[in-house]
């Protein structure tokens, strides 16, 4: 994972600071360091915050029935209270125009509020749903329904839901919310789709190439789900005592399409190294497998490799030196 952004920071300091966890009661937290006044209006905006600079800031929020957007829009509104770099008298929208849509994205037309404007979206979505909550119910390859059913208890939008556990989730995740306009995907998972299709033809596209699909109703809200990665990969265990840079060789001398073997080598040596430095915090060797047996069969370059024993036997082996050295080092920070 890459280093923490500023609001990201802050949001774990309140969440460990305040002892909150899920369902995080947001107006408790925001009455810490603002004023917070329900409203009537009939503006589209959801939220504003005024008086940045005073000693009690205020924020007034539009009342709205759908009490976990305006659980968002709080959370995002405290940010700009809590962000110091956050200008005076901010107007937010949090919401997109886009028929019965609940996704929090905000509309801004300067610079300046765009960047601010998705600070304060990912403090709220990082407070709402803590990172340390996510890797209690995914932390690392796991049933999308299963934790699209635990992610209930964080009380957010569908929508809010879905993009905050998809950022935490290894490659090969998708979700369709209703409602929405696009694909939410977890990093580094590739789907063959074309961006001017229909969410018809992403759909098609999502369900021809996953190796599961469903759907579930989450946060009252129809959700659709897409894994594309292969849950039958071989027992960790492995009896050949050789380094695992020494499998592949072998494994590679047997390959027709390795006419450099050396070469080749180093390059699947480099790609495994550049995938696994995006999640440094994966340490179980079935999951770290999973992840390269995904990036591998996704790569037209060695997907045939896949089907070769040995370079299974080499992944394998791999997976159990990451494994163990990370766990080595965790232990080594614990002293």
């Amino acid at each position: 994972m890459k280093a923490d952004a500023p609001e990201k920071r802050l949001a774990a300091t309140l969440i460990d600071r305040l002892n909150l966890s899920p369902p995080v009661d947001i107006f408790s937290v925001a009455e810490l360091y603002a004023s917070v006044e329900e409203c009537d209006w009939p503006s589209s905006c959801d939220g504003v915050a005024l008086n940045l600079n005073s000693d009690r800031p205020k924020i007034f929020l539009k009342k709205i029935q759908n009490r976990r957007r305006m659980r968002f829009t709080l959370a995002h509104e405290l940010a700009h209270v809590l962000l110091p770099w956050h200008v005076e008298t901010i107007h937010c929208d949090t919401t997109q125009k886009s028929g019965e849509s609940d996704v929090d994205i905000p509309e801004k037309t300067n610079a300046i509020g765009v960047g601010q404007e998705h600070q304060a979206n990912t403090f709220a979505s990082h407070l709402l749903v803590p990172r340390s909550f996510l890797s209690t119910i995914a932390p690392g390859y796991v049933s999308s329904p299963d934790a699209l059913e635990r992610l209930e208890r964080a009380n957010v939008s569908a929508a809010a839901g879905a993009m905050a556990l998809a950022s935490h989730l290894p490659a090969g995740y998708a979700f369709l919310v209703r409602g929405m306009t696009r694909m939410i995907r977890s990093p580094g998972t590739e789907v063959p789709f074309s961006l001017n299709g229909s969410l018809h033809d992403l759909r098609e596209s999502l369900l021809e190439h996953s190796a599961r699909s469903g759907s579930v109703t989450h946060q009252e809200q129809h959700v659709e789900w897409f894994e594309f990665f292969e849950t039958s990969a071989p027992s960790s265990a492995i009896t050949d005592e050789r380094r695992s840079f020494d499998i592949l060789i072998t494994a590679l001398s047997s390959y027709p399409h390795a006419a450099d073997i050396p070469s080749t080598a180093q390059s699947i040596t480099a790609k495994v190294g550049g995938v696994l430095s995006q999640r440094k915090d994966l340490s179980d060797p079935t999951d770290i497998r999973m992840l390269l047996t995904y990036k591998f069969q996704a790569d037209a370059r060695y997907a045939d490799l896949l089907e070769q024993d040995k370079f299974q036997r080499y992944l394998t082996k791999r997976s159990i030196e990451i494994s163990e050295a990370r766990s080595g080092a965790k232990k080594a920070r614990r002293r």
